[in-house]
């Protein structure tokens, strides 16, 4: 954290958002998949496939923001320097809340993993 801000690493937040956009294509191509006129799809599924393609849109439309703002050198590598709003809601709300459905998407048969 800095001082009236987070530092995201560059390249690692550049990592984050390709594989971030990988899954957002997986679970969109899910959901084309599984909530199909005459799919016999649970509804758990469908519903962890929308709260997942949300969450992950989210992230990526944040890392998006990350991108455009400030690039500060910080121990000889450079990060984003975001809000500490932006970061409060990467690390509190999204990160998590993604790592939560991509298990239970998991549990439920579905492959979201980003070779």
């Amino acid at each position: 954290m800095a001082g009236n801000g987070f530092l995201l690493q560059k390249h690692e937040c550049d990592k984050l958002l390709k594989e971030t956009d990988i899954r957002l294509m997986l679970t969109r191509s899910h959901l084309a998949d599984y909530a199909a006129p005459g799919s016999s799809s649970s509804e758990d599924i469908v519903k962890t496939l929308c709260e997942l393609f949300v969450s992950l849109d989210g992230l990526s439309a944040t890392l998006r923001i990350a991108q455009t703002g400030v690039v500060q050198e910080h121990n000889g590598e450079d990060h984003y320097l975001i809000s500490e709003e932006e970061g409060f809601i990467i690390q509190s709300l999204f990160l998590p809340a993604i790592i939560e459905l991509r298990n239970r998407a998991e549990d439920l048969g579905l492959s979201l993993t980003v070779n």
